[in-house]
């Protein structure tokens, strides 16, 4: 059963190892220095491991559809671009308008010499039906008026919430997208130099990143998307699909900081939690609550070690695990015979 631990509970239990009275709320210095520990405590015990109970699969990602049309409107020297008759939902379609944490670009296909080059959009808005928006650089090719423009419109990357502190896989609806691991922006570009080149079709590789300035609504800076104001990683896909896009992202969970009483640790294991309690202990008198960073340090070495012995007892075995195939296709009866195998049993 899944767990719940308080920081009121936490700050109390360090309070008492001290020997000093409890809180039923905090703003005192005392307090507020112990919070502080517990935090750090707990970044030490849990984002240091990939427990399985951080795994998580509740983040859904809905990709943003291309825009291709041959009547878009974009000067010489301006950075406003037009593109008439816009179907999707992604920006002014619903209420309250709203973008959905992505960043989009667009391409002048039919330009003689900039027709391959993508601009990065800043903002955009609808208006009826007409997209509206914003580039990041003067558009320096042919001026296109009066619905002469061939435009292209989409999405590369899109903002993953501040609670995921690692990708395990990215599923689309179809198919498990291969994963890879951007170190940088550099080598973001060298995976994916060129992905104008490729939209439409079912993605095939996800790439995991840090973050950009994201498309916002035109007129509200701070209307970048559910994710994009706390992201640390954005994700992109590729080829960029033509359409909307379900995809399932399984990560290992970032538990938020804890700053108010009713804050909580959720799904950490009571084994897990004593660890951060006595870890939040050990920098206390590291930090000089008792006087003695001695203790403190060897303490929380020892405790270091037995965290880790911990982490490696819940790892599966390996003698008692064995390779699946997939039960697409007809699901357990074309591998099984109509059999569904036990966790460890003979099928």
């Amino acid at each position: 059963m899944a767990t719940t631990t308080t920081a009121l509970s936490l700050v109390n239990w360090l309070l008492r190892q001290h020997r000093l009275d409890e809180v039923s709320s905090f703003g005192s210095v005392v307090v507020s220095s112990l919070l502080d520990l517990i935090n750090e405590a707990k970044r030490d015990v849990l984002e240091s491991y990939a427990w399985k109970f951080d795994e998580r699969s509740d983040v859904i990602l809905r990709t943003l559809p291309s825009a291709t049309t041959t009547t878009g409107t974009v000067i010489n020297g301006s950075t406003t671009f037009s593109i008439p008759s816009f179907t999707g939902n992604w920006i002014g379609k619903s209420s309250p308008e709203r973008v959905d944490g992505v960043v989009a670009y667009v391409a002048v296909t039919d330009d003689a010499t900039y027709g391959s080059t993508a601009f990065r959009v800043v903002s955009a808005s609808v208006s009826g039906t007409t997209l509206s928006g914003t580039l990041e650089t003067a558009w320096p090719g042919t001026t296109a008026t009066g619905g002469t423009g061939s435009l292209t419109f989409y999405g590369l990357e899109y903002a993953l919430p501040a609670t995921v502190r690692g990708i395990i896989s990215v599923r689309d609806q179809e198919r498990t997208l291969q994963l890879y691991q951007a170190m940088g922006q550099q080598e973001f570009e060298r995976i994916i130099p060129r992905p104008m080149d490729h939209i439409g079709g079912d993605p095939a590789v996800a790439v995991v990143s840090g973050i950009r300035a994201f498309t916002h609504l035109t007129g509200d800076a701070t209307n970048t998307g559910a994710f994009s104001s706390t992201a640390d990683f954005s994700l992109a896909v590729y080829p960029i699909p033509g359409d909307f896009r379900i995809l399932n992202v399984t990560y290992l969970y970032r538990h938020p900081e804890l700053e108010a009483t009713t804050d909580a640790l959720s799904g950490v294991p009571m084994t897990v939690v004593d660890k951060i309690r006595w870890n939040a202990y050990y920098r206390s008198l590291i930090s000089g609550f008792g006087n003695e960073p001695e203790v403190g340090m060897r303490g929380l070495q020892r405790l270091r070690e037995e965290t880790a012995r911990i982490y490696s007892a819940a790892a599966a075995d390996p003698f008692r695990r064995r390779p699946v195939r997939s039960l697409d296709d007809k699901g357990n009866q074309k591998f099984f015979g109509g059999r569904i195998l036990s966790p460890f049993g003979t099928a």
